[in-house]
């Protein structure tokens, strides 16, 4: 059966990861680079190590969930009855 590993988007730009093979380090010539920015994996002897490496670098990050007050806009914490900065009673619903 045939695995394909899919190559992340650059976590900084959006942009495209390209593989090189660089000549600088015998050892490990294997790297990722994003085309327009230039952000770029760590070396590696295996392509497919230094593919992982770009994608767990350039996973996209989970959204942090927040709420705030109807009343002054400021951030209320789940749970809270009142607004800590305007004292507006806060209704969970």
């Amino acid at each position: 059966m045939e695995e394909r590993i899919k190559i992340l988007s650059c976590k900084n730009c959006g942009g495209k990861a390209l593989l090189y093979r660089g000549d600088e380090d015998k050892l490990r010539p294997y790297y990722l680079k994003c085309e327009h920015c230039n952000n770029r994996s760590n070396a590696y002897i295996h392509i497919d190590t230094a593919i992982l490496d770009w994608n767990d670098n350039n996973k996209p990050q989970k959204a942090k969930v927040t709420y705030h007050c109807g009343n002054c806009g400021a951030e209320v914490i789940m749970g809270f009855d009142v607004c800590t900065k305007c004292n507006t009673e806060i209704i969970w619903s």
